[in-house]
């Protein structure tokens, strides 16, 4: 056997690169160069991967972080409701209780309510409570209606731009106790 290295001869005149890579002999040398370069191609293209679990990981941690945030200022936007419902029962009660028993007295007629001490009772309660009115006590008639508006500051939320919720809570149909005993 005549030409190349005694690898090259043991392997039928095939050369093995550092990476296990035959290569054929050329001129009696391996072309040992061109079987490297194959190699680190290859790793090249495997690493093509490296880093694709860390954007992952950011994704779900930030759909995570989302999903908290709605359950946490979710769970506050219900009470700010529940909270702006309570006032608003308490204040249409507080105006709808506003009677003017002048007229009863008088000729015995049924109480009337006094809707301008009614309106500025039932808004007192409402403002005493922290809440807004919107538009606040409306009387028709015998019927007193309330609707108020809470906001809640978002603890979450507010790193996407939500700053605050709001609950809107409505009384309507409240009546007054008619007991001319008690004014």
């Amino acid at each position: 056997m005549s030409g190349g290295t005694v690898g090259e001869r043991a392997m039928g005149g095939r050369a093995v690169g550092r990476f296990g890579e035959s290569s054929r002999a050329v001129g009696g040398r391996a072309n040992v160069r061109h079987a490297s370069l194959t190699a680190r191609l290859r790793a090249l293209r495997t690493d093509s991967e490296r880093g694709s679990i860390s954007s992952f990981i950011i994704v779900m941690t930030l759909a995570l972080f989302l999903a908290v945030g709605l359950v946490v200022d979710g769970g506050r936007k219900i009470a700010a409701i529940e909270e702006a419902t309570s006032i608003a029962q308490h204040s249409a009660v507080l105006a709808a209780n506003q009677l003017d028993f002048t007229q009863h007295q008088l000729t015995g007629a049924r109480p009337e309510i006094d809707v301008p001490r009614a309106v500025s009772e039932g808004n007192n309660a409402i403002a005493a409570a922290g809440a807004q009115a919107v538009p606040g006590i409306e009387v028709t008639g015998y019927t007193v209606c309330s609707r108020v508006q809470v906001t809640r500051d978002t603890a979450f939320l507010s790193l996407i731009g939500i700053g605050s919720v709001t609950g809107v809570g409505e009384v309507c149909g409240v009546e007054p106790r008619m007991n001319p005993e008690t004014p």
